[in-house]
């Protein structure tokens, strides 16, 4: 007969609870309805009996920068900040389903999900017919800009300086901090070839620059690693910097850290969600307000997660849930 350890014992019980979970949930790939596991009774920061507001987005395809977040083996959705820091926000769970147009505008009728982000050309074709909901807010896309930069403490002052010099770049294929970067290289007469190659097998990085997940990581490497002087960082990451103060633990970063020594063109994101953030009329008008308010200032306290998804700000429609009235016709989307 065979005997069960403690750990052996804890493992069923722990696949137990998971089937269940998944016995009560459903298919989340077919439908919004799941249960969360919460095993050890965490503190969620909200009400699992709450109903979750859900909201349906046009799929995401370009323009989007959550490069860093992994689980395991599977990258985070570039949603994932917005919808963790609005379910914060709201006190409830948040779901958020990519969907096309048309079963957006479906489901927004029904009261199946009730709330959307979508393009304004998705929009115009969804609202065809009939009204969808309001216009809460309209999203405007992200534009962007690197700085080159050298440490301040090198002795590299110009960008000709950078030839046969470690480089260190944002992700690989990334827009701004590796594409229009190695165009304003060029342009100033440095070559890809010119700068100098990492010591990394060429089945992992076949041109062997130096690439980080994130500007925050190309400032560490650029400030406190050793044998890179020179990088790119995002303007506005550099912007936050304060003039001096800057230290490694725990880390912080000054400009006075950096020398600056050319910019990059400026990149407009071609993000699939810059339009109007939808009410349905079925929509809870509480939560609406307090969705709102969050979209209001989101630039301001959550502008990483309007960036994952290659927003700048939403610019919210004049008096929009002050009604209640989330069917009401909706007026143009504000640009």
């Amino acid at each position: 007969m065979q005997t069960f350890t403690p750990a052996s014992r804890t493992a069923v019980v722990c696949a137990g609870l998971i089937l269940s979970a998944v016995a009560v949930g459903g298919c989340a790939g077919s439908s919004f309805s799941q249960s969360v596991w919460n095993p050890f009774h965490l503190e969620l920061g909200f009400d699992l009996q709450q109903k979750p507001a859900r909201i349906g987005i046009t799929p995401a395809q370009e323009g989007l920068l959550a490069l860093e977040n992994w689980f395991l083996v599977r990258k985070a959705p570039p949603y994932a900040r917005l919808r963790d820091a609005l379910g914060r926000h709201l006190g409830c769970g948040v779901q958020i389903q990519e969907l096309e147009p048309f079963q957006i505008a479906a489901h927004l009728q029904s009261g199946r999900i009730q709330y959307a982000l979508v393009s304004d050309e998705d929009y115009a074709s969804m609202t065809q017919e009939r009204p969808v909901g309001e216009v809460l807010a309209s999203a405007t896309p992200l534009t962007r800009r690197g700085l080159i930069v050298a440490s301040a403490k090198s002795d590299i002052e110009s960008l000709s300086q950078i030839k046969g010099k470690r480089f260190a770049f944002g992700p690989k294929d990334d827009p701004v901090l590796a594409i229009a970067t190695l165009e304003a290289l060029q342009a100033a007469g440095v070559a890809k070839d010119d700068i100098q190659k990492e010591l990394l097998p060429v089945i992992l990085n076949p041109d062997r620059l130096q690439y980080h997940i994130s500007s925050h990581e190309a400032a560490k490497e650029i400030v406190y690693g050793i044998g890179t002087e020179t990088g790119v960082l995002e303007a506005s990451e550099y912007d936050s910097f304060p003039e001096t103060g800057g230290r490694l633990i725990p880390i912080r970063f000054a400009k006075d850290q950096f020398r600056i020594l050319g910019e990059t063109e400026t990149v407009r994101s071609e993000t699939t969600l810059a339009g109007p953030f939808v009410a349905s009329s079925h929509a809870d008008p509480q939560t609406t307000r307090k969705i709102v308010e969050f979209l209001s200032s989101a630039h301001v306290d959550r502008s990483r997660a309007l960036h994952d998804l290659g927003l700048a700000h939403f610019d919210v429609t004049a008096g929009a849930g002050e009604s209640g009235l989330a069917g009401t016709p909706a007026a143009t989307p504000p640009k």
